[in-house]
């Protein structure tokens, strides 16, 4: 299947024919990617500020239904542009993509479809800063828009539901080696200030900790000595500095003391 097409969610609830049954048209330039994604992002609220209706009708077949919720339906499939194709050279294709999504939500409308699509279509097909990096100014503008009270879930917290979802999302994701570098390079020759590694303990501390309360089972413990046991520890065959190791008695020191002015 072509990756460049025009599709329509279709509420399984209507049989074909029925004005009610398609509820949003699209377009998608990934394939089946991108009109998967309607479901996921429904399901994490990330739609409900761009259009809150149809996120709406999507966490309804979620519940009913289960899996996307919704069925798919191909209305159309243009041609892609080569990969690696620049810009310029996708252009034509984009354009094309969107003119289709146009005629296509026209037409439902015209028919009486009860679409839930917030525009005539066709937009933000190829925008004029795909390929562009935002400068440092302008990442710091947008963070600052969308800190505190400007951020759209300021206030706001998870359903024990949505927090089930996130989880089962994740569980068992993994970062390719690939990945792994790219992040290490990130992180390489950073530092905490003092003031955001105290904001971070004072996060941490008390009830505030995610273990407060808890304690490890024997089965667990044993599983984190096995994974640091030996040839497995990071700091196997890495003989310490004398400087890591004076570290280490001046807090073993402090710690003795503390315990013995406690009595413990």
């Amino acid at each position: 299947m072509s990756q460049y097409v025009v599709y329509a969610l279709c509420d399984p609830r209507f049989s074909e024919g029925d004005r009610r049954r398609a509820f949003y048209i699209g377009k998608s330039t990934t394939g089946t990617k991108r009109i998967e994604q309607h479901a996921s992002n429904a399901s994490l609220l990330r739609d409900d500020r761009y259009n809150w209706q149809k996120a709406t009708r999507i966490r309804e077949l979620l519940n009913l239904f289960g899996g996307l919720g919704y069925t798919i339906e191909i209305l159309e499939e243009l041609p892609s542009p080569p990969e690696g194709a620049s810009l310029e050279q996708r252009l034509p294709y984009a354009s094309a993509l969107g003119l289709a999504e146009r005629h296509y939500i026209k037409r439902a409308r015209e028919s009486g479809s009860e679409l839930l699509n917030r525009t005539d279509g066709g937009e933000n097909v190829v925008g004029p800063n795909v390929g562009k990096k935002l400068s440092a100014e302008v990442c710091r503008q947008m963070s600052v828009r969308l800190s505190g009270q400007g951020n759209p879930f300021f206030g706001r917290t998870h359903s024990a539901e949505t927090r089930k979802k996130l989880s089962d999302i994740n569980t068992g994701k993994k970062h390719s080696p690939e990945q792994n570098a790219k992040l290490s390079a990130a992180m390489k020759g950073r530092t905490f200030s003092a003031e955001t590694r105290h904001l971070i303990s004072e996060q941490k501390k008390g009830e505030k900790n995610p273990f407060f309360g808890k304690t490890h089972s024997d089965e667990a413990k044993k599983a984190m000595s096995d994974k640091r046991r030996g040839y497995k520890h990071p700091l196997y065959g890495k003989p310490r500095s004398p400087e890591t190791l004076r570290k280490m008695a001046e807090g073993s020191k402090r710690a003795w003391a503390v315990r013995k002015a406690n009595g413990t």
